[in-house]
This record gives structure tokens, C-alpha cells and sequence, in this order.
């Protein structure tokens, strides 16, 4: 339901998710903090949270 609200907003009906990149923050933020980021987001993502009982 929140998705169909969501999508009137959407030219041609496609969302497209921000890169970090696309951050203004981004320059600011050191490369190690995106790069803890990048590796804590995919390890929670990838299932292994699970696997392992964290």
C-alpha cells in the first residue's frame, strides 16, 4: 500500500535508489567510514548475520 502512494510520485514509474556518491556529504566523510559502511551494510544484507548468530 505505502509503495502504491509512493509510486504516483515516480516519473515513468521507476524508482532508482541514490548512490553514495550522490550525497553531498559524501567528500566530508573519510573512506574509511564508508568503507566500514559498505562492509557492515552487505554483511548484514547477505544473511550471515544469521548464519553465524549474530
Amino acid at each position: 500500500m505505502r509503495n502504491d502512494k509512493l509510486m504516483t510520485y515516480a516519473e515513468d514509474k521507476h524508482i532508482l535508489p541514490l548512490t553514495i556518491e550522490d550525497f553531498e556529504c559524501y567528500e566530508c566523510v573519510p573512506k574509511e567510514a564508508w568503507d566500514y559502511f559498505y562492509y557492515h551494510f552487505h554483511f548484514l544484507t547477505s544473511g550471515l548475520c544469521e548464519k553465524f548468530s549474530l
